[in-house]
């Protein structure tokens, strides 16, 4: 590589390591290819990613659920393991499927989870469950309990509350994304390296050397023999253009805006959810947050799940414990 030989390394861009980005797009409710069922508005496999793309979004339809749980009085129809299984789909992809078993005359003897992201609405009316082939298994007339979380476009399936905050769950994972590539990667546009007078066999060694820093053992040291009247100064440049630092303010910026419109969109305090507040006052008294969440988040969320009682005798009623100030 000599004065007059022009040669530009270029590492590569940062990924996304989920694509989830189409989800976002609502294209309303349709027919399946073979008119068996409607599709639903949004992706529920996208939704379900969204959980592994942001920590916030992992831990809240867990936390949301466990505050339902909490004050259940489970009885041998409706147990706590089914009803967390359910609630974790509905807050995840705004739909929860419960099977009703029954005997021989029609009454609920039994009822197990059905995994909302592989159930349909049949357009012949009814429920079905999409196998992996494309095909179509019915359930039987008046089998399927479906919650759905109301969405004004359409009645067929929910849609999550908190799908207006996609772009912010992306955003977060987008700024922790590029710092762990960034590490990884340990080849990038940090510097621009500039050398002159170097003899044709230096300069292709010291480029070779420049494309080995890619990958595993980056961290790495190179030399380069310079002749007695040359300088390092003036004949070796190393011009510094980005630097990445993983706690600037700039990215705790982003985080930080990306964790709150979370947080926001799930109607969840910062303290309830686990996280430091970023004010100087500190969380307050949690104990009151405690009974506000309750009387504003989990009760209504209680109030939703007791819709199954319409199709379950009394003594299989969905309920809940009232608890007084002293068990929050």
């Amino acid at each position: 590589m000599t004065m007059n030989d022009d040669v530009f390394l270029e590492f590569g861009d940062p990924t996304s390591a989920v694509d989830v980005s189409h989800i976002s797009d609502y294209l309303g409710v349709f027919t399946s290819h073979d008119g068996q069922y409607y599709v639903p508005p949004v992706s529920l496999k996208g939704l379900s990613d969204l959980t592994r793309a942001h920590p916030t979004q992992t831990t809240l339809p867990h936390f949301t659920t466990n505050m339902l749980l909490k004050h259940l009085e489970p009885n041998t129809l409706l147990n706590q393991r089914l009803i967390r299984q359910a609630s974790i789909d509905f807050r995840t992809m705004g739909n929860a499927y419960i099977q009703f078993l029954r005997n021989r005359v029609g009454q609920v003897v039994g009822a197990k989870h059905v995994p909302a992201i592989n159930v349909r609405k049949l357009t012949e009316g009814g429920y079905g469950w999409l196998n992996t082939d494309g095909t179509i298994t019915k359930f039987k007339p008046g089998e399927i309990f479906h919650l759905a979380d109301y969405e004004t476009n359409q009645t067929i399936y929910g849609v999550p509350y908190w799908h207006g905050a996609i772009q912010s769950i992306l955003l977060g994972e987008d700024v922790t994304l590029f710092p762990r590539r960034f590490f990884r990667n340990g080849a990038h546009m940090g510097n621009l390296f500039v050398t002159s007078g170097l003899s044709k066999e230096a300069g292709g060694k010291f480029e070779a050397d420049l494309r080995k820093t890619k990958g595993v053992g980056n961290f790495r040291s190179s030399h380069i023999g310079l002749g007695k009247n040359m300088e390092a100064e003036k004949h070796v440049k190393v011009i510094p253009i980005g630097k990445l630092d993983g706690k600037s303010a700039e990215f705790i910026a982003f985080l930080n805006a990306s964790k709150s419109a979370v947080l926001e969109a799930w109607r969840v305090r910062p303290e309830l959810a686990g996280m430091m507040p970023t004010n100087t006052g500190g969380s307050g008294d949690l104990h009151k947050i405690l009974i506000m969440n309750y009387e504003q988040e989990v009760v209504p969320y209680q109030q939703q799940w007791q819709e199954i009682n319409e199709y379950l005798p009394v003594r299989h009623h969905l309920t809940f414990k009232v608890p007084d100030n002293r068990e929050f």
